[in-house]
């Protein structure tokens, strides 16, 4: 397990064990018991519903924008070099691109930058960077 989950699994058994109490407080053994798994439950299925959600951000502004023939998506590109101060990309077409910041630039042959995409917002999609 990783330290997030870790932590994600404390959290909702701490839910279940508040749960646990108030139920105890009112119905009992059996209440404390039921209220724990129902506490615990409900906290477990609120960091998967919160994870599906966040993951439906990626339909809005993919990773990476289509590449410039228009076939392939953001899932289809392919991590060739990562260094502190550029991510470079290919496409399965055969293009290379470079990530730097909030630019999505192509590589040309002769190695130069050439402007493709860019975002400037946080709400914002990908738009051809002029």
């Amino acid at each position: 397990m990783t330290l997030i989950e870790i932590a994600f699994f404390v959290v909702s058994a701490y839910v279940g064990v508040l749960s646990a109490k108030m139920a105890a407080d009112k119905f009992g053994v059996v209440g404390g018991i039921v209220g724990f798994f129902l506490g615990f439950g409900t906290a477990i299925c609120f960091w998967l519903a919160l994870g599906k959600l966040l993951s439906l951000w990626h339909i809005w502004r993919p990773l990476r924008p289509i590449c410039r023939n228009g076939k392939c998506n953001a899932k289809d590109y392919e991590i060739i070099k990562v260094s502190a101060k550029e991510t470079i990309w290919v496409c399965k077409c055969g293009d290379k691109y470079v990530r730097k910041g909030r630019a999505f630039m192509s590589l040309n042959e002769d190695e130069n930058f050439e402007p493709y995409m860019i975002y400037t917002g946080l709400f914002c999609r990908w738009r051809p960077d002029k």
